[in-house]
Formats: structure tokens, sequence, C-alpha cells
């Protein structure tokens, strides 16, 4: 890997996995060893699914902010429940918007487009970073997939277009 001059840091996401003690090795192996405490105390509270590791890389070396992309497993109920217990993980923290937490769970939907299809909204994965002063910050990401209007008797249902409003209140 080359950096041009005053480049911006690379971000390195690597392949999610279920094993914590995998995700700790390949933070130690990147030279992050002397954040394994606050790591390990991130991962414990992240109940289940899978993680991809985040890194930023520059030309002196890996930063030591770490970000935890958090994806549900085959075990997982839903892609909602799944990001419910994680942010609840971490509601404790001060770092969690009840308010806005909920917005984002409820987000899930479908929007009409034209006759032919439109917008299916879902929960694609939670990130959580843990900033170099050990500071914790979530947040959720979205899917957002054009799909066929779906048939009559579907788990979709298309007259629920609208997503909550994420204005703050008056």
């Amino acid at each position: 890997l080359m950096f041009s001059r005053g480049s911006n840091p690379v971000r390195l996401c690597f392949k999610s996995v279920e094993d914590r003690e995998r995700v700790i090795e390949v933070l130690q192996g990147v030279g992050l060893g002397d954040r394994l405490d606050s790591i390990a105390g991130i991962l414990g509270r992240i109940p289940g699914g899978r993680i991809a590791p985040c890194i930023d890389l520059t030309p002196d070396g890996v930063r030591p902010r770490v970000g935890f992309e958090c994806y549900p497993d085959s075990q997982a109920a839903s892609s909602r429940s799944f990001a419910r217990s994680v942010i609840d993980g971490f509601r404790d923290s001060g770092r969690v918007d009840a308010a806005k937490a909920e917005a984002f769970l409820g987000i899930e939907g479908w929007a009409e487009l034209d006759r032919r299809g439109g917008v299916q909204r879902t929960i694609n994965h939670v990130k959580v970073l843990l900033e170099a002063d050990d500071q914790v910050t979530v947040k959720g990401y979205l899917a957002l997939n054009r799909r066929p209007t779906p048939a009559f008797g579907s788990d979709v249902d298309p007259d629920a277009n609208d997503g909550p409003n994420l204005a703050p209140p008056d």
C-alpha cells in the first residue's frame, strides 16, 4: 500500500467472524496490543452475531481508533432484534440517545415508488466505535433495496410507506 503526500487514513475492514478471540488476534496482530483491555470490554458488550473489526491505517501506522461492525448471525430472530440487543448493550454508557435509537430501530419498512415497485428499508448493521480516549460511539446503518411491489400476503406491507419522523421534537 502506497500513500500519497498528505493523505487521509485508509480504513481497513476485516472479514466478519463470530469468534471474539479471532477479532482480538487480528487487532493485536496489527499493533493494537496496548488496547486489548478496552477492546475486550467492547466485545463483551456485543451479544452474539458476527463482528468485522475496522482500523484506520496511515503512513505512520495504525491509529488507536477501532470500529466493530456488528452483523446478525443465522441464530438472530431478525436484524432489528439483533440491532436492539447491540444498542441495549451500550445504553448505560451514555453514548446512546434513546429517541434516536428507537427511531432507527423502527425505520424498517416499505416505500412505494411507482406501480412496479419501491424500496425496502432494512437494518444492515450496527457499528461500535472505540475512540483513542476510550469513548464509545454507536451508529446504525440501513440497507435500501429496490424491489418489485410485494405480492398480497407477503411479509412486506406496501401500505407502510412512512418511516418514522426523525426531526427533533418541537
